[in-house]
């Protein structure tokens, strides 16, 4: 079951936040987005509970990152159903 999360990594005011997302776009599973001041949204892919944990701890490890926040979690279960099978599902 692959798992995917959106998180929002807050670094420190003072860091080099270049440095943060080079270390980011570097690692396989991990797609970053725009920084905002000192906050960057990325997303992880993991196939895996123990994958997805050992992403968001190496992100806690970088360097000028002082928190990851997940703001999203999705479970891939039911990769070919619709949204319109979800619905009916729970009638």
């Amino acid at each position: 079951m692959a798992m995917v999360s959106g998180l929002v990594i807050s670094t420190a005011r003072d860091c080099d936040i270049a440095a943060v997302q080079r270390a980011l776009v570097a690692r396989e599973g991990v797609t970053v987005g725009k920084a905002e001041a000192q906050w960057i949204p990325v997303v992880i892919e993991a196939e895996d509970d123990v994958g997805m944990r050992e992403l968001h701890d190496w992100i806690g490890t970088i360097k000028g990152v002082e928190y990851v926040d997940v703001a999203h979690v999705n479970f891939d279960e039911d990769q070919g159903a619709s949204p319109d099978d979800h619905q009916h599902s729970a009638q």
